[in-house]
């Protein structure tokens, strides 16, 4: 009580003449070129950010936290930042 039926052969496989193998070229390898590198300008940056960098950790932590409670932007950092800003944008000569 088998559905699978039996293998078919595929015949008599044809025979060939013996033909005349040419002997297999030797295998060069090149000298290696090196790995390359492409480091972008943000990871330049990125990477001259180290502990010498003038980032203070626990000030960057400092203002998180006011942010998160809601309390560093108040009208004075406000009026600071504008005045800074419009500065910056006088001595470039960009109109404000």
């Amino acid at each position: 009580m088998n559905d699978i039926p039996p293998i078919q052969s595929a015949g008599q496989l044809a025979t060939s003449a013996p033909q005349r193998v040419s002997p297999a070229k030797p295998v060069v390898f090149s000298e290696p070129g090196g790995d390359e590198l492409d480091i972008s300008e943000t990871g330049r940056l990125l990477s001259s950010l180290g502990p010498d960098s003038g980032i203070r950790a626990e000030k960057v932590a400092e203002i998180r936290r006011a942010i998160a409670e809601g309390t560093y932007e108040t009208d004075e950092r406000l009026e600071v930042t504008v005045d800074r800003l419009l500065n910056v944008l006088r001595s470039t000569n960009v109109p404000a």
